[in-house]
């Protein structure tokens, strides 16, 4: 039982708390940078407004407003409300 005594010592939990800390703070700046960093593209269908009249738009019309998003952003990455809620 003497050979498991150091496991746990005062070096690894700190070592522990320290990578989770690590991870969580690296989780949540993920999630606050990759928002800020997706708005800069266009918005199609942005003429609709809110999220839940662009959502409905999308719902009955989608393919129209692929088509319109090809035409308008040819040769760009644009953002497009869907169902999954991107």
């Amino acid at each position: 039982m003497s050979r498991f005594t150091g496991v746990l010592d005062g070096k690894t939990t700190a070592a522990v708390a320290i990578g989770v800390l690590g991870i969580c703070v690296a989780l949540l700046l993920q999630r606050f940078l990759d928002h800020r960093s997706l708005s800069q593209f266009p918005l199609n269908s942005s003429q609709y407004g809110s999220y839940p009249k662009r959502l409905m738009a999308y719902v009955y019309h989608a393919e129209s407003l692929y088509r319109q998003g090809y035409n308008e952003f040819k040769n760009a990455a644009y953002r497009m409300t869907t169902v999954d809620g991107a």
